[in-house]
């Protein structure tokens, strides 16, 4: 059975590893990520070991609109919470480093869903998209199968 290659940040920040290596491997990660959206999200691809197809596979958005998000220098492309929330989880991204993605798109969880895509980002981020889509499907919300 095809096992897709986990990013570089599983290891660092794989739920079973002890919250101190966590918090340690969050605060490394958070000092080395420069300012704003695109840069961020350039250095967090280039950084996971993976290739921008592997990346588009795990994180369900498509290589356009990646590099869409790539090239927002100006920050004015709108991209919705759940969409960051996709590229953390497939890239096995801590909270910490996901709320910096949302903060810098002005982007926050709201509503009844908003309080489960929190539960995925804070309980689940380490997880296969297996266990992040049960979690969807019992919240009746739309799992993580078709790209944007």
């Amino acid at each position: 059975m095809y096992q897709p290659r986990k990013s570089a940040y599983f290891m660092q920040f794989n739920l079973e590893l002890s919250e101190i290596i966590i918090a340690k491997n969050t605060i490394k990660l958070i000092k080395k990520l420069p300012e704003g959206f695109s840069n961020q999200i350039v250095y967090l691809i280039k950084n996971s070991g993976l290739t921008m197809e592997e990346v588009s596979g795990r994180v369900f958005l498509t290589d356009r609109y990646l590099r869409k998000w790539k090239s927002d220098n100006e920050n004015k492309l709108n991209v919705s919470a759940v969409a960051i929330l996709k590229f953390c989880v497939g890239l096995n991204l801590p909270p910490a480093v996901c709320n910096l993605l949302l903060l810098s798109k002005g982007k926050k969880f709201e509503s009844e869903s908003g309080i489960i895509y929190a539960a995925i980002r804070d309980k689940h981020y380490s997880k296969d998209i297996g266990v992040i889509n049960e979690v969807l499907k019992e919240a009746n919300l739309s799992i993580w199968e078709e790209k944007y």
